[in-house]
């Protein structure tokens, strides 16, 4: 099983003729778009220092241009990843602010690679306007969401999903996602296919949804015909419709390598205005056995305004009602003038100075401005170190800490190993007597 959840494909040298670029080019994005990319990676890799995982934030980091990212089939159980490859870390390497939400199948717990499983992520400005993110309510992992909120309570929301596919070979070992809906559903005495219950399920969520005045974009690998499945036809009753319908390209071709017919897609309400799409070729993009695609919104839509700039408000380390970090401020940067001999510089320019000022006198007051600005920038770098992440613990993990260490120590001396007698006693002061009263009388 995890040979085929960490499988990557090998990269060919060259593209046959046969899988040509479908739609609008990736690398030239509009202005004023909110870019959402999908894919089916078949897996996101268990290591965040895996050759397939690093590839693949990097191209979205350095080459896509998105904002919104969405994974269907991640194949990870989310909450048995360590914290080192979790995907906030792997999303911390390469993006300041972010934010994110997963889904798995929490019935069961197969191993760290779990079949199934979605992701959405959102990466930078539009990220500061999520406002709820949510799952599949049953728990088994079927699909994610993410909302944004604009201008007036205009909301958009995003779907990604992965709908199970047919009934699996005999050599599955019963961990396919079908396996696992079919026996959630025999425990519940559920008479449907896990199809049919994932359509009615997402079907009646999304009609809600709709109805309540939200707009509304699914990225799915349905495992069904996106253009004659049966699939699109209960998204177009409800009021979605298929972002790559478009008449100016040639019919959409196969998504999955291996396959005859496309079946993943963005479905999106005929609110949100499509500026463009396109599907990549095989092999190009996050790597897995499914082409990449995206489709650009107008920001007008996605939000209801345009979006402006949200800068995040950074921690100073100047404070001014602590003397002792502003006479090291002062230190600094007086050494950075004198070094750079800008405070004799600046007495010659006061001495030259005429008015109107000259082009050159003009130029000289630019440079000392220049250099005063570092000499502040060195001040304020040196002036007090920030301690990041050294959070203290609480008074009672502290106590429970003593107390364990203590009788440890006494249990050692007990058994005849070596203890420093002076350091027992030391100890034994730091012990909260009434913490270990309460203690031994539970």
């Amino acid at each position: 099983m995890y040979e085929y959840l960490m499988h990557t494909n090998p990269t060919p040298k060259t593209q046959s003729d046969d899988d040509p670029y479908w739609g609008h080019s990736f690398r030239t994005k509009p202005s004023k778009v909110i870019r959402i990319w999908y894919t089916n990676p078949c897996g996101i890799g268990l290591d965040s220092d895996d050759i397939k995982s690093h590839a693949s934030f990097t191209f979205l980091k350095n080459k896509s241009k998105s904002n919104i990212v969405c994974f269907s089939e991640t194949n990870v159980h989310w909450k048995r990843l360590t914290s080192k490859h979790s995907l906030y870390n792997r999303l911390k390497r390469h993006w300041k602010s972010f934010q994110y939400v997963t889904s798995h199948n929490t019935h069961e717990s197969l191993g760290v690679g779990q079949r199934g499983g979605t992701c959405i992520f959102c990466i930078d400005q539009p990220s500061y306007r999520i406002k709820k993110k949510g799952t599949d309510p049953t728990g088994l992992g079927r699909w994610s969401w993410i909302e944004f909120m604009g201008k007036d309570q205009y909301k958009t929301r995003i779907y990604t999903a992965y709908r199970p596919g047919n009934k699996p070979s005999s050599q599955s070992k019963l961990t396919t996602v079908y396996d696992q809906h079919k026996r959630y559903m025999r425990d519940r005495n559920i008479k449907l296919s896990p199809k049919e219950l994932f359509d009615e399920h997402l079907t009646t969520e999304l009609e809600q949804i709709i109805e309540s005045g939200v707009n509304l974009v699914l990225a799915i690998d349905a495992n069904d015909n996106i253009i004659s499945g049966s699939f699109t036809r209960k998204m177009q009753s409800i009021g979605l419709q298929n972002v790559f319908d478009n008449p100016e390209f040639p019919p959409v071709p196969p998504t999955h390598y291996n396959g005859s017919s496309p079946i993943s897609t963005l479905y999106s309400t005929k609110s949100l205005q499509i500026i463009q799409t396109g599907i990549l070729q095989k092999y190009t993009g996050v790597k897995g056995d499914h082409k990449n695609m995206f489709v650009d919104i107008s920001t007008s839509s996605f939000l209801g305004e345009s979006m402006y700039k949200v800068v995040r408000p950074e921690l100073r380390r100047l404070k001014l009602d602590d003397p002792r970090i502003v006479k090291r401020f002062l230190k600094y940067a007086t050494l950075h003038l004198q070094h750079n001999n800008i405070l004799d510089y600046s007495d010659r320019l006061a001495q030259q100075c005429t008015f109107p000022p000259t082009q050159q006198m003009t130029t000289n007051q630019e440079i000392l401005d220049d250099q005063i600005g570092r000499a502040i920038a060195v001040g304020l770098k040196k002036c007090r170190k920030l301690h990041m992440g050294t959070i203290p613990h609480s008074a009672m993990l502290s106590e429970l800490r003593d107390l364990n260490r203590f009788w440890m120590m006494v249990y050692n001396k007990k058994v005849g190993k070596r203890v420093s007698s002076t350091l027992l006693k030391r100890l034994s002061l730091q012990v909260n007597t009434t913490t270990r009263d309460k203690i031994q009388n539970e």
